[in-house]
């Protein structure tokens, strides 16, 4: 499947989750859907196989995502050491218990690096397949998320 019609009926919901997790609501949110788009239509003509379909449409959403951040100077923070995932229950209740706006006001305050981690926790992609997406190692991705759950947490529970 490399048709953008059946991409973006099959993971539109995703990767509106990956644009809301880099922008606002409004113009700019709909530049960065835009752009995706526009990235995606291309990227799927050089589409190889080599990974699934959802983890490639993935990987070009945060890349572009990454490239609007940057532009907008949010640069990401190193990751440094290691953290076991700990609580992964810990997401999934922070999820159910938050509004949908609020909690994408709450990851676009995390720093990219966990954003983006965090982002694709919440599509259920595992740590391996997290770490193709973002092309960091297995650890980078349980230590950011480690971060990310306690950092989220925190802004959620202090509106």
């Amino acid at each position: 499947m490399t048709d953008w019609n059946e991409v973006r009926a099959l993971h539109g919901a995703a990767l509106a989750r990956v644009v809301a997790s880099y922008a606002p609501p409004g113009p700019d949110r709909e530049e960065l859907a835009q752009e995706v788009a526009i990235a995606l239509v291309r990227a799927l003509e050089r589409f190889r196989g080599e990974a699934s379909v959802k983890t490639f449409v993935l990987r070009v959403a945060h890349n572009v995502g990454l490239r609007h951040a940057l532009r907008r100077r949010q640069l990401p923070e190193p990751s440094d050491g290691e953290v076991a995932d700990a609580a992964p229950g810990v997401l999934a209740h922070l999820v159910a218990h938050a509004d949908r706006e609020r909690l994408h006001a709450a990851v676009r305050a995390l720093p990219l690096a966990q954003r983006q981690v965090l982002t694709l926790a919440l599509e259920e992609l595992d740590h391996p397949t997290i770490a193709e997406v973002l092309g960091i190692s297995e650890n980078a991705v349980a230590t950011r998320l480690f971060r990310a759950k306690a950092r989220l947490a925190a802004l959620l529970e202090h509106p």
